[in-house]
């Protein structure tokens, strides 16, 4: 994911070097087409989408009329910038590509509706543009450079989301997609403030809104396939799914829009949670996520002991065993990252004792054990 911060003073320098190109009125907008402007334009209708692509072609224009063909870097950096957006906005059918509107007022995504509902953060105007595509070989040139291996949506300029389908379950599409919009919703709300929040807030909030997962298993008729969300995202989950434990999802709420109005987690922090600093809230997360773990070991001795038929008694379905035993592998990971190789092993045998069948938890294993050799091997 690509840090708001790093957009904002990129295209604040381009204001600053090209302003010529930037400030005039690309149409009989009473308004300038600024970056600033096309940044946050409040989307509503396709007709919005082609006034911000037309106004983008215009810009070109004028850069073209301005600076000739002399190359600097605050032209090259204004071009993508500009590719960028006109595919974001084009409103042409391409195969394999699907947009929508997502209006902050009226949308039905689940990030959204919470942002609205329980934060009680009052929409921005309009909504944000959100594209999906089926391949990476369908993706504009310019879209497709956001997307490195690993990355699964990216949230660009406020309003400008992309999510690669690829052969992900339509669970974690929708999560991820809903991941992008409370991005893009929170940073709207911020505006040329959003780089100010620290990146735990912005993808532990972004995850904790949409509920996104840690693993997503997709099985077809040709292959089954397990993703992992990126490894400093675990850290983010767990911390605000800590919080949300020891201190309600209404002081979660409050939290993240404390920080959001305050432009500034510090003090939200503190007379929200108790916590002055960020580390000691982690430690914490960790620690009882580590509890957690202690409680799965427990049930898993009783699953072996008492067989399924103990299982039933206390209510536990299939699904839930699978949950647990996935957990148990990512945590795996996390502590053969930090040296910790014969925990993270010992991780390892007790989900394949929580649920010993399901394929999703063997494969997750086999992963786990791979890379955890990998890294004894190169450490």
């Amino acid at each position: 994911m690509h840090t708001l911060r790093r957009a904002i003073l990129t295209i604040g320098a381009l204001v600053l070097a090209i302003p010529g190109a930037l400030l005039h009125p690309a149409s009989a907008d009473s308004q300038p087409w600024t970056f600033q402007r096309i940044q946050n334009y409040p989307f509503a209708s396709d007709y919005d989408l082609k006034k911000v692509n037309s106004a983008c072609s215009h810009l070109r224009q004028q850069l073209s009329t301005q600076l000739g063909n002399k190359q600097t870097p605050e032209r090259k950096s204004a071009q993508a910038f500009l590719d960028e957006v006109q595919a974001f906005t084009d409103t042409s059918n391409r195969p394999g590509e699907a947009y929508s509107i997502e209006d902050f007022a009226t949308s039905e995504d689940k990030a959204i509706v919470r942002l609205r509902d329980e934060v009680k953060l009052s929409p921005p105007p309009g909504g944000a543009i959100l594209r999906l595509y089926d391949r990476k070989e369908t993706m504009p040139h310019s879209i497709r450079a956001l997307f490195p291996e690993g990355t699964g949506g990216v949230t660009r300029w406020r309003r400008y989301c992309a999510v690669w389908a690829g052969d992900k379950s339509e669970q974690e599409i929708a999560d991820t997609s809903s991941h992008e919009l409370a991005h893009a919703y929170i940073a709207s709300c911020l505006g040329d403030d959003a780089g100010r929040l620290p990146r735990w807030f912005h993808e532990g909030a972004a995850l904790y809104l949409s509920e996104g997962k840690e693993q997503y298993y997709t099985s077809t008729e040709n292959q089954s396939r397990l993703s992992y969300a990126p490894r400093d995202y675990n850290e983010y989950r767990l911390v605000f799914a800590y919080m949300a434990q020891k201190y309600g999802a209404p002081a979660v709420a409050r939290f993240i829009r404390s920080s959001v109005l305050r432009k500034s987690v510090a003090e939200p922090l503190q007379t929200i949670t108790d916590y002055t600093d960020y580390a000691d809230l982690r430690a914490d997360a960790l620690a009882w996520s580590q509890r957690q773990k202690r409680g799965y070991a427990l049930a898993a001795v009783g699953l072996v002991v008492g067989g399924s038929a103990f299982f039933w008694i206390i209510g536990r379905r299939r699904s839930r065993r699978i949950e647990r035993a996935l957990a148990l592998v990512e945590e795996a990971r996390v502590l053969a990252r930090t040296g910790l190789t014969a925990q993270a092993l010992e991780n390892l045998s007790l989900a394949r004792r929580v649920e010993p069948y399901a394929a999703s938890v063997r494969l997750a294993v086999q992963l786990a054990e791979r890379e955890i050799g990998l890294t004894q091997r190169f450490a």
